[in-house]
């Protein structure tokens, strides 16, 4: 279920005039779930039919699981290869012929044609999205992004890297998205400078316990914009006492003074729920063979005979400390076929000391926890296949996971491994886990470390994110006297990884690998690396601890205006509300009604077309199964095919559909869900009925008729982004219009009686009236309709009014925000923030049109007659 900052972040990107952010949470926050929530609401209202996916190659399929499993949405991958294949069988660029695609950014980067081809005009986006965007340092990258977002009318970009340590790479983002960015970089460091001040003054006031301290921290930031009222009268509230003073004061420098409106940035220390994590060291030693095997190693380096060497040589010696069996292949491609075969005489628990401590580990965490699964890792398929050897052999069944299974294969193999009568292990080697969560599963065991900080990071990333519910136990085998022992000692005690993320000290961490790799291999001491770089991390950590931006914690995580969301979700699905229920907890009940709703509606809707639900018999908890069998009564279903025999298996609960991700996710968007809406939405039983009702009165009609607000222009003509209603859309806040009316038999004077609506909660059907004439029943139905009408565009007037003056508030609260902005801008800045006041004028006036032009359109018609 998404979680409330990740509302957050949908809301403030959704309800801006232009949907173009920089994403910049902290890892396992849930940046690419954002993302795809944000890409999922604009498809629905139809305003993201061509969308640009860029990534880094090696996250590509990722991404295109994620939309088909979460989103029900199908890309297209464009690489090389394919690329190449649709030259030769059309001229056009394929960038234009397919709505929604994936590529990387590396492809982008090699391929000037291709840079320019994203960013013709022809083919035009509605949205773009570049994750890991602080890969964007590279002048022919920067210029694919540069590209892409002058041709698009949404774009979000994804990083972790926190401002602090790297301001310029967020300067060149925020360039791409903002058009209130200073021109220049020293503008922007300026710009930082006096936000570092405002920071630090408005640290000291959320520190403070005491009213007296708190109101001399909000008088300091007075004299820091004293051409503010509304600061200074909030000054003087807190001086006061008064109680939510100090909120609504930091509300207001949010809103008024963040070092730019389109970056939005949560921190876990604000998020909060999420398990910790602990590091389980397991010391080994090695035997008397395995010494005398590396002695005989080590000799043969010596002697030249190991023809390797930089990072060659690390690799080799990589797959020395990795496992036997690594280490013979490794040695079979020397061409030392004696020291291969003696590494293959090492194999299994009682000659390799590393594979004994891990069958003890799961022997141990198995019996301390019943039901346990752990998660190995293995950088070498060697390794990975030798480890699934020795846990056989031990008695303990093991699946794999590894980059060249088929998906339907990987797929299978987490089913089996989350399956509580499933293997209680699965190894992995790094690139099969790329991806995938793991969040049922809380011991993860690093039976090789990888080199790289990140790697590592992305290990535990697979348990420890949104979901767990346990504390995260990393083990890690620390072999005396081993490369990979100093290794560790590098990880644990220097960038310590295993305590808390890494996830955006990148520019501190992201030579590590190579610079581990080369001094092993000029068999340097690690010990006065680890040292520097000990310091550097810490400096890197405390600076990003110290001059956290709390005005950035307020607007990209706006509690109060969740809550008010929920709440009116609340009240519209007709749940009561509970008073000191937390925010979490308000999104999941609103949530668990719209899954049950949705549920309820799907089957009833199935079993009318002759599809058989199963959700109870021969199914697991929480699953659905659809089949589709001889006793289909339709001859179709809108944008799905029908073949006898086939099933469908998924749920409808979200927390079951985000840890099953082989099955399907019954929700909007799903083929299945889509066809049978389009059925009775389309059909004569979804438009109009006849039902009986409670409320009637003898010898009378009743009619219920929903409207529907329709804007000016027609959806088959609007190019996506390009809808001016996109804006007006969201300031109109009842999006049906419900009508009763009742009218005495033989009479054309109706009446309206909005109880009446009562019988549409749970319909139940009658046949078409007996004993009128034809002519009494239409002059009914047209006395009803014209009355039903009338109050319907009464009530649309109301609601209209009430959404011009939502709009003309967010007007006048925009514009005053970039007049305080003003008053501190030097002359460049001056000229952006007035360039970008007329474009809010701009596009607000466009959506006051849209408003003022809206039209009603009948929806559902039915028929009510006494029970």
């Amino acid at each position: 279920m998404p979680k409330p900052h990740q509302l957050a972040v949908v809301q403030r990107v959704l309800s801006a005039r232009s949907p173009r952010f920089v994403l910049a949470d902290e890892v396992g926050l849930g940046k690419t779930i954002e993302a795809g929530m944000v890409y999922a609401a604009m498809a629905q209202t139809g305003l993201a039919k061509r969308v640009l996916i860029v990534t880094p190659a090696h996250l590509s399929v990722q991404w295109l699981a994620e939309m088909y499993h979460k989103f029900h949405s199908m890309f297209t991958l464009l690489d090389g290869e394919r690329l190449a294949k649709e030259a030769e069988e059309d001229p056009r660029p394929a960038w234009w012929r397919f709505p929604k695609v994936v590529t990387s950014l590396e492809l982008l980067a090699r391929s000037e044609e291709h840079r320019e081809a994203i960013g013709d005009p022809a083919g035009r986006w509605d949205l773009v999205i570049f994750d890991e965007a602080h890969h964007l340092t590279s002048p022919k990258a920067y210029e694919a992004a540069e590209a892409a977002a002058d041709n698009t009318h949404g774009l979000l970009l994804l990083t972790a890297t926190p401002l602090q340590l790297d301001p310029l790479e967020h300067f060149k983002l925020l360039s791409l998205v903002d058009p209130a960015t200073p021109e220049s970089f020293e503008e922007f460091e300026a710009r930082l400078e006096r936000q570092g001040d405002l920071s630090e003054r408005l640290r000291e006031l959320l520190k403070a316990k005491e009213p007296k301290a708190a109101a001399r921290a909000a008088k300091a930031i007075t004299k820091i914009l004293p051409e503010d009222d509304a600061l200074i009268e909030g000054a003087s509230a807190i001086a006061d006492g008064e109680e939510g003073a100090s909120e609504r004061f930091v509300s207001h420098l949010a809103e008024a003074y963040s070092i730019s409106s389109r970056l939005i940035r949560n921190r876990r220390a604000m998020v909060g729920g999420l398990a910790p994590r602990r590091l389980v060291r397991h010391d080994v030693k090695l035997s008397a063979d395995e010494l005398a095997f590396r002695t005989a190693v080590n000799e043969k380096l010596a002697a030249g005979e190991l023809k390797a060497s930089g990072a060659a040589l690390a690799s080799l010696l990589k797959r020395l400390d990795s496992s036997p069996r690594a280490a013979a292949a490794a040695l079979t491609a020397q061409k030392l076929p004696e020291l291969a075969e003696q590494a293959k005489g090492l194999e299994g628990p009682s000659r390799d000391a590393k594979a004994k401590a891990l069958l003890d580990l799961v022997k141990k965490v198995r019996k301390d926890e019943a039901g346990a699964k752990l998660l190995v890792f293995a950088e070498a398929r060697e390794t990975m296949e030798y480890v699934r050897d020795v846990l056989a052999r031990g008695g303990i069944a093991a699946g794999v996971y590894h980059g060249d299974l088929p998906q339907l294969e990987r797929d299978r193999q987490v089913a089996r491994f989350r399956d509580p009568e499933g293997p209680p292990v699965l190894v992995s080697t790094e690139v099969g886990g790329e991806g995938r969560n793991f969040q049922f599963c809380h011991h993860l065991v690093n039976f090789d470390l990888a080199w790289s900080p990140a790697a590592i990071e992305q290990r535990i990333g697979r348990l420890d994110r949104i979901g767990q519910n346990h504390e995260v136990r990393i083990h890690c085998f620390r072999v005396e006297g081993t490369v990979g022992a100093k290794v560790f000692d590098l990880m644990a005690d220097a960038v310590r990884v295993f305590d808390e993320t890494v996830g955006g000290l990148d520019p501190v961490l992201e030579r590590v690998e190579s610079e581990v790799a080369r001094q092993v291999a000029t068999a340097k001491d690690l010990d006065e690396y680890q040292a520097k770089l000990a310091k550097r991390v810490a400096q890197a950590r405390e600076e990003v601890r110290r001059a956290y931006d709390p005005l950035l914690d307020a607007r990209s995580f706006d509690k109060d205006s969740v809550r008010k969301l929920v709440d009116r979700a609340s009240a519209r699905l007709g749940l009561d509300s509970l008073d000191g229920e937390e925010l979490e907890e308000s999104l999941w009940r609103v949530a668990r009604e719209l899954d049950e709703r949705l549920e309820e509606t799907v089957i009833d809707l199935a079993r009318k077309v002759g599809i058989h639900a199963d959700c109870e018999e021969h199914v697991d908890a929480f699953q659905c199964s659809f089949k589709i069998g001889s006793e289909l009564a339709v001859d179709a279903l809108p944008g799905f095919e029908l073949e006898e025999d086939q099933a469908v298996l998924g749920s409808f609960w979200r927390d079951t559909a985000v840890v099953e991700e082989e099955n399907d996710y019954f929700a909007t968007g799903h083929p299945l869900v889509e066809a049978l809406f389009a059925w009775i939405r389309d059909g004569e039983e979804g438009r109009a009925s006849w039902l009986l009702s409670d409320a009637m009165r003898p010898a009378t009609f009743g009619f219920a008729f929903t409207f529907l607000p329709a804007f000016p222009e027609a959806e088959d003509l609007a190019a996506g982004s390009k809808v001016p209603s996109r804006q007006a859309a969201r300031y109109l806040h009842k999006q049906r219009f419900p009508v009763a009316v009742e009218l005495a038999r033989g009479s054309d004077r109706p009446r309206v009686r909005d109880e009446l609506l009562e019988a549409l909660e749970d319909p139940d059907g009658a046949p078409a009236p007996r004993g009128s004439s034809g002519n009494v029943l239409s002059a009914a139905v047209s006395a009803a309709f014209a009355a039903a009408k009338e109050e319907a565009e009464a009530r649309l007037a109301v609601e209209k009014a009430a959404a011009i003056a939502r709009l003309e508030a967010d007007r006048d609260a925009a514009i005053g925000r970039l007049e305080l902005a003003a008053r501190r801008a030097d002359d460049l800045e001056l000229h952006a923030l007035r360039a970008e006041a007329r474009r809010i004028s701009e596009s607000l006036d466009t959506a006051r049109r849209a408003l003022e032009a809206i039209r009603l359109d009948l929806d559902q018609a039915a028929g009510l007659l006494p029970r």
